[in-house]
């Protein structure tokens, strides 16, 4: 302390240890002003969302709407699965019963005719044309199939030099070599016709020749009275 002109004057000396004992104390309140900034933002959002009612509906009525779009998503792809996997089991089904169907007709093949070029006829119970012939060694089973229009895509029509073509509803594999086409009875006479009066035929590609048909098929019953009629 030191005294002049009758007055006192105080004179602290500001030394280094002085000097960080204040920077300390700053840096002590420094974070707790600032925790209680951030406090107060969040009590003002607080109480904002409190005493604004629109505020409060339109969150409402966004999360809501979110919810509802959820929901109709998940129902709308629930049901999407359940009907893909209802068309998958009735084309299974469809094409297991046609495979039984075409097996049947091929167990029961009837009026066998032996014609000139390596190719054989047959009807079927319900008087469609079973056409046989040997080829290349193959995986039995489905070859084409006009239901589902997988297979081999050669199979898909019979080929005549001239007139109309025809699709086979199936073409099988028996014994790895034997195949045999079926053909709808709806087409049993045209298909006799051409294969009487064309000159040859192309199927799953192999190729015919049907020079002398027409004798072979006149003098069978069974085939004769197509060409008549």
């Amino acid at each position: 302390t030191l005294v002049s002109d009758g007055a006192n004057s105080h004179f602290v000396e500001h030394s280094p240890l002085t000097a960080q004992v204040e920077q300390n104390v700053d840096d002590q309140f420094e974070p707790k002003n600032k925790e209680q900034n951030q406090t107060d933002i969040g009590e003002l959002i607080r109480l904002k969302l409190l005493t604004n009612k629109k505020l409060q509906l339109g969150l409402i009525a966004c999360v809501s709407v979110v919810l509802l779009a959820v929901f109709i998503t998940s129902v709308f792809t629930k049901e999407t699965t359940k009907e893909q996997v209802e068309h998958s089991e009735q084309i299974d089904n469809s094409v297991q019963q046609q495979a039984i169907s075409t097996s049947n007709l091929i167990a029961n093949k009837q009026h066998y005719l032996a014609m000139p070029d390596n190719f054989d006829l047959y009807l079927t119970s319900h008087q469609g044309i079973l056409l046989h012939w040997q080829a290349d060694e193959v995986s039995n089973g489905h070859l084409w199939s006009q239901l589902t229009v997988q297979g081999d895509k050669s199979c898909q029509i019979i080929n005549f030099n001239k007139g109309n073509d025809f699709r086979p509803l199936t073409v099988e594999v028996e014994n790895s070599t034997e195949y045999f086409a079926s053909f709808s009875p709806l087409d049993t006479q045209a298909i006799i016709k051409a294969l009487a009066f064309r000159g040859s035929f192309s199927l799953c590609g192999y190729d015919f020749s049907l020079k002398g048909t027409q004798a072979v098929l006149g003098k069978h019953n069974n085939y004769a009275h197509y060409l008549e009629k």
